[in-house]
């Protein structure tokens, strides 16, 4: 029995929350939330200027928002967030602070389709530009451009 009661132990001991590899899985995963003025689902110019633009208003939790040009280093719960247009993998913009005002590019423009909306969407980034683990991306924001 008293074989049987330290490989329990051992066992148990295994499993606990410090360790290699997985990092701190008690540490809170962060996430990011973002509405828009005018409201979603408004047409707004693709003029390049932010007066005509969309406004985002971004919440975070557990992350602190840097300017990844003076923090060049990933630090745990420092980061910055990347925009995204469309269904693009380049990002359109990146940035620390809320609001941003955002000029929709002359590149997108309106659909041929009745009814068919644009989208914008965030991404949490660490402060070498790289997606953090486990974040997901914000909520959509869908627009209309009018010429």
């Amino acid at each position: 029995m008293k074989g049987y009661f330290g490989m329990l132990i051992l066992v148990a001991s295994a499993c606990g929350s410090s360790g290699g590899g997985g990092g701190n899985p008690d540490a809170a995963v962060p996430t990011i939330s973002v509405t828009a003025a005018p409201a979603n689902g408004t047409a707004v110019k693709n003029d390049n200027t932010t007066a005509n633009g969309i406004t985002l208003t971004v919440t975070t939790t557990g992350i602190t928002m840097v300017d990844p040009n003076a923090h060049t280093t990933d630090v745990a719960g420092e980061g910055h967030f990347h925009v995204y247009l469309d269904s693009e993998t380049n990002y359109l913009t990146y940035a620390f602070t809320t609001p941003l005002p955002l000029a929709i590019p002359a590149r997108v423009t309106a659909s041929a389709a009745p009814g068919t909306q644009h989208s914008l969407h965030l991404v949490l980034e660490t402060n070498t530009h790289n997606p953090i683990a486990g974040a997901a991306p914000s909520n959509t924001i869908m627009f209309n451009v009018v010429q």
